[in-house]
């Protein structure tokens, strides 16, 4: 009767371990990888990278700030369609003068440059600028689900006007459907080929095959302007384009 029980124990624990699992740490059964893969969630899913932050730059023009940051989507196979980020800026003392809350989104392998700019502060010096990504927030899509949008732009130039750089062109939508959101961002280039002011501007609602014409506003001290290099700013712009 023992002899029995042992045998029954022992068919029962190596059924137990012999079943299939996408939770049990091993690959088995269809899994291409360890828990993922056949029958289990896509490896290239579970295995998702984070969102990565870029170089950030803070910029200052009689105590209105602005940022500079880059995002970068290292997953290849999926696209992050909308996540919330904060923009915190500090000062020397390591103290929070401003938080500013924002969203965004990256296509597959995306990196692209996000703009924060015109933040007023009025009491304290931000010296030290951080990007923090809200990993909660993101929606992840498969890259074929999330397809950034061709557009065309042309004609794009630097001037100064009022005491301000100005990048101004045209953008085309070449679809036949309508995109929703585009972005321009733009930076002011100096003669040493280091950027001293950023801003951006945003068009909504560009018709199927439509045209818009764009400025973008870069407040710089006087100072500077006579150190621009109009060519080099013109070629510093940066497009996000959502469906």
């Amino acid at each position: 009767m023992l002899f029995l029980f042992g045998a029954v124990r022992v068919i029962y624990i190596s059924a137990l371990q012999s079943a299939p699992s996408c939770f049990d740490n091993r690959k088995n059964g269809t899994e291409t990888g360890v828990d993922c893969g056949g029958a289990c969630i896509p490896c290239e899913e579970k295995n998702l990278q984070p969102i990565a932050i870029g170089a950030t730059t803070l910029f200052s023009q009689d105590r209105v700030f602005s940022v500079a940051a880059e995002l970068i989507n290292p997953n290849s196979a999926f696209a992050a369609s909308a996540f919330d980020y904060q923009i915190i800026l500090k000062d020397a003392s390591g103290s929070v003068l401003r938080a500013i809350t924002n969203s965004s989104f990256l296509y597959a392998g995306e990196r692209k440059k996000i703009v924060e700019a015109g933040v007023r502060i009025t009491q304290g010096i931000p010296v030290e600028v951080s990007v923090i990504i809200n990993p909660e927030s993101i929606i992840r899509k498969p890259a074929q689900a999330f397809i950034r949008p061709e557009i065309e732009v042309r004609d794009v130039i630097a001037a100064i006007e009022s005491g301000q750089v100005v990048i101004s062109g045209y953008v085309t939508n070449i679809n036949n459907f309508v995109i929703s959101k585009i972005i321009i961002n733009g930076s002011a280039i100096n003669s040493a080929g280091a950027a001293v002011g950023v801003s951006k501007t945003e068009i909504r609602n560009v018709a199927a095959f439509g045209v818009e014409n764009f400025k973008i506003f870069i407040p710089i001290g006087k100072s500077v302007l006579a150190d621009i290099d109009f060519s080099k700013t013109a070629e510093q712009i940066g497009i996000e384009v959502l469906k």
